[in-house]
């Protein structure tokens, strides 16, 4: 019969032409190893996830939430100034409305106050008043362009 080295697994198990038994100093040892490559390989990724967390200073994280309130304070300020702003079109919108409106209004007032005078009535009233129509000597006429103006070209006659 061949004689074959006793071999032996992780767990102390030995095999071979012996029968299997079990080492208990073996066990407890493999178990300790074990831990300690977990504990290791655990120790290892929290230390990873902490750089990936303290990653950055005190200073950068105050100077990172300033800007980020900076910029919400300035995006507030945004939406404040287009809601006034849509605010005055809505008020200027109905401004020009009621100018319209007034302007309208104004227009008949005119027209029905223009309709009420007789003019043939006052051209009687100013002829009885003693108001002469001019002579043709008396009418000056100007040719003028709109950038120039008038001045008076003499005496006006007392009669």
């Amino acid at each position: 019969m061949a004689y074959y080295p006793a071999r032996t697994n992780t767990y102390g198990y030995q095999h071979g032409t012996e029968a299997p038994r079990v080492d208990p100093e073996r066990i407890r040892e493999a178990k300790r190893e074990y831990v300690k490559s977990v504990g290791d390989r655990v120790e290892e990724r929290v230390k990873a996830m902490k750089r990936v967390k303290t990653g950055m200073s005190v200073a950068q994280v105050f100077v990172i939430t300033f800007c980020l309130i900076a910029m919400l304070a300035v995006a507030g300020l945004y939406i404040l100034s287009v809601s006034r702003n849509e605010t005055l079109k809505n008020s200027v919108e109905t401004l020009k409305k009621n100018v319209q409106e007034l302007n309208l209004s104004n227009a008949k007032i005119r027209d029905e106050i223009e309709a009420r005078v007789d003019y043939d009535e006052v051209y009687d009233f100013a002829v009885s008043q003693g108001m002469q129509s001019p002579e043709k000597q008396q009418i000056v006429r100007y040719s003028r362009h709109a950038a120039e103006y008038v001045s008076k070209a003499g005496e006006i006659p007392n009669e």
